[in-house]
């Protein structure tokens, strides 16, 4: 499906030349031309990490690295492999990026690509070119822009008039992630009157985890206070408390030794649910129990393992702990929980507006898939669908940052088919100047080989990272 819109541009060429306008692209030439060597850096970084990963990193430890890089840098292991926040990575609906937020992908690519078309035909129409196409297409349901501009008016322009046109694309792209990161870092102060600060549940997604959508998991509306003992009041803790329980070791708490004796006796009786006096406990194999769990203790008092209790085993917790030597000689004993796969962990969810604290046990990367967040708790009176509204808007917003910083540095690298390639031809010719043709032809060839390999290599290898390794 296509839609041509260049007539609206041509029939404004005389009403175009205007000195803001002029001051407007020059701006965005200048920041084009600053972006050019920060492209090439941040895509040469891309491509050594992706490749001393692929070459270096064993499946297993990249399966590590996938799930630790989803969280800050903090809260990972630190190794090597791990990939910056500022890499450049392929983004694909339901691989690396859930389907839900699929309505916001492609609101993000309309207004990128047609953002980016706009800048080079309101340029063009500015110089004078007369525009051939100016349109909207859809594949599927991917939308897209396109402006078709006449070669030979193009080449017949000054260089730096052509810099205009060829740049304004690029130009926007930064302008629309500059606006777009200062709305998100506004947010906070335009939004005080009617949110504070905190952290509240927007959603929570039953079919990634069960255990957190489920009867005495996490409810919209919900304000989070802590995660086991890490503090959160912000959604950076949210992900940062989860980042560091995927790479610590599973740890346990120190326990009154009479508290173990007395809660190990009921629980062997009464927790499994069959007839009365049943000497069946959680820690018996194939048997579960939604009360209970099993516990690993240091020193071992009637045995290695007692199941007891969750809930009130949690309320008598002292310190963390892994061995004995944490805990009290003689009065405490280091209770371990016993789980069923090693990247699982218990964690306790601690609410401001629930007194019962909310149970989690499996991989914490679940529940950061499973919940969605926002760092505005509404103050009293305001609805929880004014939260959803600004949880969207931020998401919107962080989108148009990421995906539009992108396609600006994409557009910047000396790339076939890409801006960048007409660009480094413009900036040949000012350099060198025309009178050796050859010499420019061969400057051009050479970095537009450059930038379209590097480009290729590193979107061939982010794709495998994506499908090798998932």
């Amino acid at each position: 499906m296509f839609f041509r819109l260049n007539r609206y541009f041509n029939a404004g060429m005389p009403y175009s030349r205007k000195p803001l306008q002029s001051l407007w692209f020059d701006i965005g030439i200048v920041a084009t031309l600053i972006l050019c060597p920060i492209a090439c850096f941040l895509l040469t970084r891309t491509f050594v990490s992706l490749l001393w990963e692929i070459l270096y990193v064993s499946e297993g430890e990249s399966k590590i690295l996938s799930v630790e890089s989803d969280f800050p840098s903090d809260a990972s292991s630190g190794s090597s492999g791990s990939s910056s926040s500022m890499d450049l990575t392929p983004a694909l609906p339901g691989i690396n990026l859930p389907f839900s937020d699929l309505p916001f992908y492609i609101a993000t690519l309309i207004i990128c690509s047609v953002l980016h078309e706009f800048g080079h035909a309101l340029a063009a129409s500015k110089e004078g070119v007369r525009i051939n196409g100016v349109g909207a297409f859809v594949v599927v349901v991917f939308p897209g822009a396109y402006v078709d501009l006449p070669v030979d008016p193009l080449t017949a322009l000054p260089p730096w008039r052509r810099l205009r046109i060829l740049c304004g694309g690029v130009w926007h792209n930064l302008v629309i992630a500059a606006v777009a990161w200062a709305l998100l870092a506004s947010n906070p102060v335009l939004l005080s009157p009617v949110f504070r600060p905190g952290v509240a549940v927007v959603s929570v997604d039953g079919s990634i985890s069960e255990g957190a959508a489920g009867p005495g998991g996490l409810w919209p509306g919900d304000e989070v206070t802590a995660i086991n003992h890490c503090e959160v009041r912000s959604t950076t803790d949210w992900e940062s408390c989860l980042g560091q329980y995927v790479a610590s070791r599973l740890e346990g708490g120190c326990l009154p030794r009479n508290f173990v004796l007395g809660a190990a006796v009921t629980a062997t009786n009464f927790s499994v649910g069959d007839q009365k006096g049943s000497k069946r406990s959680c820690c018996s194999p194939g048997v579960e129990s939604s009360t209970d769990l099993c516990f690993s203790l240091q020193p071992e008092l009637n045995a290695q393992r007692e199941c007891l209790p969750v809930r009130r085993s949690l309320q008598k917790l002292s310190v963390p702990c892994r061995n004995s030597s944490s805990c009290a000689e003689g009065s405490e004993v280091c209770a371990t929980p016993i789980l069923a796969h090693p990247s699982h962990r218990l964690l306790i969810i601690k609410r401001a507006n629930v007194r019962q604290d909310m149970l989690f046990v499996g991989p914490p990367e679940e529940l950061w898939k499973a919940v969605r967040v926002i760092q505005y708790v509404p103050r009293a009176g305001l609805s929880l669908a004014s939260s959803q509204t600004i949880y969207y808007w931020e998401t919107l917003l962080r989108y148009l940052v990421s995906f539009s910083g992108a396609l600006a540095i994409l557009n910047a690298m000396p790339c076939h088919t890409l801006d960048g390639h007409w660009i480094v031809m413009v900036l040949i010719e000012l350099i060198l100047g025309r009178s050796n043709p050859s010499l420019n032809r061969h400057a051009y060839n050479v970095l537009t080989f450059t930038g379209t390999t590097l480009i290729g290599l590193t979107v061939t290898l982010g794709l495998k990272k994506l499908f090798y390794f998932m």
